[in-house]
């Protein structure tokens, strides 16, 4: 029976070719293995095969004349997609195998057992197999065993080409030195010593450095992986060093120079990290190994690698921006929920001191005007640290786009030109088409700062699949689909340090008075909260292109409908209980509710609203902060309460709309939530929307 393709056979026949090892003669360092294998496991063969697409080579084979079998007859096909090692103890017995060739007819086959040769990116190039021409079963350890070999294989796999290049041209190094017979010697003794370091660390740039005694350096040996890493040609190291080292960030130039000196007075192994800049301008993170020795002359020879660790870096940093962020958005959660508390005060009371001096005395005017102004600095911190109300929609962010470019538009100016464009199959967006808007005025405003001469703002939505690697670095970002918008500018750029801060509340570039900083930080903040994911593009003199990665729509979401009322209206004598553990905001809605003609009780937690409750029934409504004190929220108690009287009105109060706890999450769609800090007018509204639903 033929082995199906397994589900990688693309990837893994292109990582076949590149090892570029098939039909090369034998070589013992696999001899050595398939022959070890046999003895320990008391086999007549042992192989170590390669599939292509239409047959198995083997490598090494030991107990074996024929180098290679059709694709279709090969045992080691089936273990292409193999976690383990196959296992046949009675080939006969087997409905794979038992009409197989090999099996009914010569050699007999009757048992056998492979290993896939397993690559790090989970490739299966072939397998370390044994074969037994007589029934057998294999035990668990002898399995491992084998397995570990195929583990072995793959090392040697991994590392033939590039290690047998670099022997070449280091014994090529050595013959045509014309350097004193010590250093010769030497470097002959030494060479099995520097492949296995080689061998240790590839893949990587490696070097090997001389300092003679009078402290001139020079290169005997660079790899080829300069180019791939720096941009540099290995033969211009080798003809003058210092083309290597000005590659070394200025920054960190002093640092290295420090450390490849300590290592060479101290003898002993260094390692460090430092930037250096590629040849078309971008600066990758770099860690260098090195072991230094001294000759009898006087000279230190270092042998070692460098290796390319720009991704890890980015990784780290990221990782460190976004445990920042969430520190931020925290603290900015936090202080926006207790400044929501002080302006419900601040607000309620102005309400009700312009009931007896009038709303046009000039106090009463300036502390509305602050206190709003406060309401809406409270909303932004709410959206970067992602704990606004949020009323996510099915939204056609082509149309929406183009409909706001035309208010946009007079923004700019006339010296910048606006360019809209959207794939024509635009998948739809689950997003709040009022924070997109929001969110595109502040980028557009952006755009428009960095354009002071004029430019072109393009906006641009398209389709976008995310996957493990574009969301790298995101731990709470799910790979899928995403409708991407992106606002690009010709503007000035960014340098990067302004971009790994752009995202933060109150950082911004402007003089004093000119920005509040927290335009970014609110986009970043929804975008976040959304579902999505947001990146910057943008390098000095070439202009910044910022993109929204908003989740695919699937269904229409659903969220907390909050009822509103008629024309504010005045009670009758209601009884109203209010559970508030904020004394002046307590204070501050009793008196709102005693004009708007309420009878009012009060509680500052849940224990002393139960007693309340159950002494002076019968209670009309119950107004409760979502957040109380005592391990029980207001949530909680009109649970309580419903569980009596499910009829009752209970409105709840919250300055947090999305607290950590999740108290709000528990509340349903038909619950009326009223935000803090609320007017007089609000808050009658949602009374008597609320007690209309019993009549």
């Amino acid at each position: 029976m033929r082995a199906p393709l397994p589900s990688n056979e693309d990837e893994r026949l292109a990582a076949l070719r590149r090892f570029q090892i098939l039909d090369t003669p034998a070589e013992e360092a696999f001899d050595r293995i398939t022959k070890a294998v046999a003895q320990q496991l008391k086999v007549p063969v042992c192989l170590i095969t390669l599939i292509d697409s239409s047959r198995q080579w083997f490598k090494s084979r030991y107990g074996l004349d024929i180098s290679e079998t059709p694709r279709e007859v090969a045992f080691c096909a089936h273990a292409l997609d193999s976690q383990e090692a196959l296992m046949v103890a009675d080939a006969t017995e087997d409905e794979r195998f038992s009409d197989n060739p090999f099996v009914a007819g010569e050699p007999g086959i009757r048992s056998y057992c492979g290993a896939p040769l397993r690559l790090k990116s989970g490739v299966i190039l072939g397998t370390l197999c044994v074969v037994d021409f007589a029934q057998r079963s294999f035990s668990e350890e002898q399995a491992q065993f084998l397995d570990h070999m195929a583990s072995v294989v793959v090392e040697l796999l991994e590392f033939r080409v590039s290690a047998l290049a670099v022997v070449d041209k280091e014994r090529a190094a050595a013959r045509a030195a014309e350097v004193e017979v010590e250093v010769r010697d030497a470097e002959l003794r030494d060479s099995e010593e520097r492949f296995g370091d080689l061998v240790a660390n590839l893949p990587g740039l490696v070097y090997r450095l001389i300092t003679d005694p009078d402290g001139k350096r020079s290169f005997s040996y660079m790899s080829q992986g300069v180019l791939d890493i720096l941009g540099v040609e290995a033969a211009a190291v080798l003809r003058e060093p210092e083309v290597f080292f000005a590659t070394v960030h200025p920054d960190d130039s002093a640092g290295l120079e420090r450390t490849i000196q300590r290592a060479q007075t101290t003898g002993r192994p260094w390692q460090w990290e430092w930037r250096m800049i590629r040849a078309d301008g971008e600066v990758g993170w770099f860690r260098g190994y090195s072991t230094p020795r001294r000759t009898a002359a006087g000279a230190i020879i270092c042998n070692g690698i460098i290796l390319d660790v720009t991704e890890r870096v980015q990784a780290e940093e990221r990782f460190r921006q976004a445990q920042k962020m969430e520190a931020v958005g925290q603290m900015t959660g936090g202080v926006a929920h207790d400044f929501n508390n002080l302006l419900a005060v601040v607000q309620g009371n102005i309400e009700l001191l312009s009931d007896e001096v009038g709303d046009t005395h000039p106090a009463v005017e300036a502390i509305k005007r602050v206190s709003e102004r406060g309401a809406e600095l409270t909303e932004r911190l709410l959206v970067f640290s992602r704990k606004q109300s949020l009323s996510p929609q099915v939204v056609d962010l082509s149309q929406l786009v183009q409909q706001l470019s035309g208010l946009i538009k007079p923004i700019l100016g006339a010296r910048i030109s606006i360019k809209v464009e959207s794939q024509p199959d635009l998948w739809p967006a689950l997003a709040d088409p009022g924070q997109v808007e929001n969110a595109l005025v502040n980028l557009a405003l952006n755009a428009c700062d960095a354009m002071p001469s004029g430019g072109q703002l393009s906006v641009s939505c398209t389709n976008a699949v995310l996957n493990g690697d574009d969301i790298e670095g995101n731990w709470d970002l799910a790979e899928g689909d995403y409708v991407a918008i992106s606002v690009a500018d010709s503007g000035a750029g960014m340098t990067d340090e302004i971009k790994l801060r752009a995202y933060e509340p109150f950082f911004t570039t402007k003089p004093a008075g000119q920005g509040s900083g927290l335009g970014l930080s609110m986009v970043y903040g929804f975008v976040r909260q959304s579902g999505g994911h947001i990146t910057i593009d943008s390098s000095i003199g070439k202009g910044s292109k910022v993109t929204l990665y908003l989740p695919k729509a699937a269904t229409q979401p659903a969220g907390l409908a909050l009822k509103e009322g008629q024309e504010q209206g005045r009670g009758q004598g209601e009884r109203v209980l209010v559970i508030e553990d904020d004394p002046d905001v307590k204070r501050m809605v009793a008196r709102m509710l005693d004009h708007l003609g309420y009878s009012v009780l009060e509680a500052e937690d849940v224990a002393t609203a139960r007693r309340i409750f159950k002494a002076e029934a019968p209670i009309d409504l119950i107004l409760t902060d979502v957040m109380l004190p005592g391990g029980e929220s207001g949530p909680d108690f009109a649970e309580e309460v419903r569980a009596d009287d499910p009829d009752l009105p209970i409105v709840f109060m919250s300055g947090y709309p999305a607290d950590e706890s999740g108290a709000l999450a528990s509340l349903s769609s038909s619950d009326v939530l009223l935000r803090k800090p609320f007017q007089r007018q609000a808050l009658s509204q949602t009374l008597q929307a609320a007690l209309k639903r019993l009549h």
